[in-house]
């Protein structure tokens, strides 16, 4: 019997699992060496499961994440930039490109649309001092 699939099935599965546990961005080879098989393994098996590398999916994720902060940010207190570089993206230019081709619209606008100012305030900004 060929464990080749199994395996790549099995590690797929891992590999969600700790993207979804990990709170900070993470790389390919990031995420083959947590679960402990090759990058190439890991990206024959993601392919066959979900159509995409490990690099697409990560990357859509965070730009997802990115989305969500931009979608429900205040534009008084945070910045497309900020946000792109605190989902992993180290250059404002390239996520705003790759955030227009795949959502159809600047991550400015998304921010400035915002329909609740107050769910990414920082705490300090958000709560009174306890007196």
């Amino acid at each position: 019997m060929n464990k080749s699939p199994l395996l790549r099935e099995a590690s797929v599965h891992r590999a969600l699992d700790v993207v979804e546990q990990s709170s900070q961005p993470i790389t390919a080879l990031e995420l083959a060496l947590a679960v402990g098989v090759s990058q190439r393994t890991l990206e024959h098996g993601f392919r066959e499961l979900l159509g995409v590398t490990p690099a697409a999916y990560l990357r859509r994720r965070r730009m997802n994440g990115a989305r969500h902060y931009l979608a429900h940010g205040d534009p008084d207190w945070t910045t497309v930039t900020r946000i792109a570089l605190d989902w992993g993206f180290s250059h404002p230019g390239r996520f705003s490109a790759a955030y227009l081709a795949l959502f159809g619209e600047l991550p400015s606008r998304t921010l400035n649309r915002t329909p609740s100012k107050a769910l990414c305030r920082p705490l300090s900004q958000t709560f009174e001092p306890i007196r």
